[in-house]
């Protein structure tokens, strides 16, 4: 006669989603992005949306999925908010990758950052952008495989299907520090967190919202982020690159 086993301990992972912990999933990066490596029409965001809450129903019934006035109409219009940066973004990763994809030492650095803020102007893109640190990161730690370099994946014949999911990404560490600073403004006791399986994203995002601050003008919402000295190749160069080039945007 089999002995009955006794029911396994949860790990840490599972605990979240399987215990009563008043969890809340929000979808709206899942939609936006619908997994197409392209931008998603409303059908295919519908579509990406019901498939989405359909399996969590099945899998996870007692965990709660955020709903927003509007309905599918909200995600519709952030897509639509959200396209031109993206675009933006998207066409200095094309630009900036085949540049980058290289290992580089203190001479061949200061020159190729140069030659990145010129592409960065030229895309009309503001010098802090979320885009231009990824690329400044990517150029100035001292990681062989650094994240950024994980989240860009750099190549000679980069596409635009690796740019949009670079781009994507990168929108979601925005959501992120977007979605931080409302709860925190309005003190929700929320604990917000994204998850993700791509590791060189999760720690990227860890070294983004290390904040020293936030603020906002009303429209647009401005994260102040300390990074280690630690992580650079060369730590007094990458400070005088920054005077140089990111202090005054």
């Amino acid at each position: 006669m089999n002995e009955k086993k006794g029911s396994a301990e949860l790990d840490y992972f599972d605990s979240i989603f399987l215990n009563d912990n008043k969890l809340t999933l929000d979808l709206t990066f899942w939609v936006l992005e619908s997994n197409k490596r392209e931008f998603p029409s409303t059908d295919i965001m519908d579509e990406q949306l019901n498939y989405a809450k359909s399996n969590l129903k099945r899998a996870l019934p007692n965990v709660k999925v955020a709903e927003y006035p509007g309905g599918n109409i909200y995600y519709h219009n952030i897509s639509s908010a959200i396209k031109n940066i993206t675009n933006q973004r998207m066409d200095l990763l094309l630009k900036a990758a085949p540049l980058i994809n290289r290992q580089f030492t203190s001479e061949t650095r200061e020159a190729i950052v140069h030659e990145i803020f010129e592409l960065v102007d030229e895309c009309k893109l503001s010098r802090s952008d979320i885009s231009v640190i990824l690329i400044f990161l990517r150029i100035t730690m001292n990681e062989k495989k650094n994240p950024a370099q994980g989240v860009i994946k750099d190549s000679q014949c980069y596409t635009l299907k690796k740019a949009y999911n670079t781009a994507c990404d990168l929108g979601s560490i925005e959501w992120l520090i977007n979605l931080i600073r409302k709860h925190e403004m309005e003190n929700s006791h929320f604990n917000i967190a994204f998850i993700t399986q791509d590791k060189a994203l999760a720690k990227l995002g860890a070294l983004m919202l290390a904040q020293k601050n936030s603020s906002s003008d009303g429209d647009k919402i401005s994260a102040k982020t300390s990074f280690p000295m630690s992580i650079f190749s060369d730590s007094l160069q990458t400070l005088n690159l920054v005077k140089k080039y990111l202090s005054n945007d």
